[in-house]
């Protein structure tokens, strides 16, 4: 638990759904959100995947696209899959013209689904994470780019 003068943190738990689902689902929060994704032939959740507006520490304004999988679905093509529906809709629907996605050069998962998308390296948008402190092995993030 972390508190801060008005706010208490905590992990999330299932009596957090609701409440995560409604900011999710409301079209004031961009018109766009994260989705989860299911299996369709079993069911089994896959993971979380959409758009979000970078991050206020990122050193420019954009159109994030993340995703985050459960282990046990790693490595059979499910990121790439959800991801690359996620843009098509932003391109054609939402008529956003560029994606960002962001993470660290050790993230070598995420760095080959950027590319399995088609998305590019933008390497002079490199910067350090202000929130980590110098030296973190994490405090380095590499941006990625797809226009439209």
């Amino acid at each position: 638990m972390i508190e801060t003068q008005r706010l208490s943190l905590r992990p999330i738990v299932v009596d957090d759904l609701d409440a995560i689902a409604a900011v999710d689902a409301d079209a004031r929060e961009h018109a766009f959100g994260r989705h989860i994704a299911r299996r369709r032939d079993t069911g089994a959740f896959v993971g979380i995947v959409g758009l979000s507006p970078t991050e206020e520490n990122a050193p420019f304004p954009g159109t994030e696209i993340a995703w985050r999988l459960a282990f046990d679905q790693w490595g059979h093509g499910f990121a790439t899959e959800a991801a690359g529906a996620i843009i098509r809709d932003a391109f054609g629907r939402l008529d956003i013209e560029e994606i960002l996605a962001i993470t660290t050069p050790a993230n070598a998962r995420s760095l080959a689904v950027m590319t399995r998308l088609g998305m590019t390296h933008d390497e002079a948008a490199t910067f350090e994470h202000p929130a980590l402190p110098a030296g973190h092995a994490l405090r380095t993030h590499v941006v990625y780019r797809m226009r439209r």
